[in-house]
């Protein structure tokens, strides 16, 4: 069975999922954005997790 195909699939998923998480997290930490006001716990949780963890590894978990 030829992988090579399904690796680089997988591969480009994988940067288009980072790349959408990433856009709804820029998206939700705008100042005034409706996330954070609807639900601010959760965006201030958001917020010291990138604090504590850096923007990357918290879009990659």
């Amino acid at each position: 069975m030829e992988t090579a195909r399904l690796k680089k699939f997988a591969q480009q998923a994988r940067r288009d999922l980072i790349e959408q998480v990433s856009a709804r997290l820029r998206q939700v930490l705008a100042e005034d954005s409706l996330a954070g006001r609807e639900q601010p716990n959760a965006v201030r949780k958001l917020q010291k997790e990138i604090q504590a963890h850096g923007e990357q590894e918290v879009v990659e978990r």
